[in-house]
């Protein structure tokens, strides 16, 4: 049976869980999907809603099992916590 890691959103410093972040993360993600698809705006608008819309299911479904302080370690530094709590 194969396994699966998911990262969809980041948790702010404070936040304790995605439910607490969900209105932070979703500012930073508009910001980068309209860089994305700045010459798309129909793929823009359908990607925003998307985004809106599994952060709300994910919020729902208190899918968090694990969580990372990102806020102070590297990529790699963080990279390796997210693996290591994978195992547990």
């Amino acid at each position: 049976m194969a396994a699966a890691l998911l990262i969809t959103g980041t948790v702010g410093a404070g936040k304790t869980s995605v439910a607490d972040a969900a209105g932070d993360a979703l500012p930073e993600v508009r910001r980068r999907l309209t860089g994305r698809h700045a010459y798309d705006p129909q793929a823009l608008g359908w990607h925003i809603d998307r985004a809106a819309e599994s952060a709300g299911i994910l919020e729902t479904a208190q899918v968090e099992d694990y969580t990372v302080d990102a806020t102070h370690g590297t990529p790699p530094q963080v990279a390796a916590q997210v693996v290591e709590g994978w195992r547990i």
